[in-house]
């Protein structure tokens, strides 16, 4: 995934309220867990496994967690076109690469 933070110019401009907390998708690697679950290009994540992810920080947080629960399913709650959105894919740790 390819994300930044969200800034008050893209939540004008998607129509989103301004108060809203996330990281937004700019890119999708085809192959990724995120592109099975169904994120796409301009959707905001909001929570992950339940947990908020409010920032950059937050997903890395996540990410390094889950890389060690290995949860049999992760879940995104993504915001797409105003509307709220759950996403969930069950990974297979043994393909996933640490990322540095």
């Amino acid at each position: 995934l390819k994300l930044k933070p969200l800034t008050r110019d893209f939540l004008e401009r998607a129509r989103l309220d301004v108060d809203l907390v996330g990281v937004r998708v700019t890119g999708v690697d085809s192959a990724s867990w995120a592109s099975i679950a169904g994120i796409r290009t301009g959707d905001v994540i909001r929570k992950m496994v339940l947990k908020p992810c409010d920032n950059l920080d937050q997903y890395q947080e996540l990410m390094a967690s889950l890389l060690e629960t290995k949860d049999s399913e992760v879940c995104y709650n993504v915001v797409r076109s105003r509307k709220s959105l759950f996403l969930c894919v069950r990974p297979e740790w043994d393909a996933v690469v640490e990322f540095e």
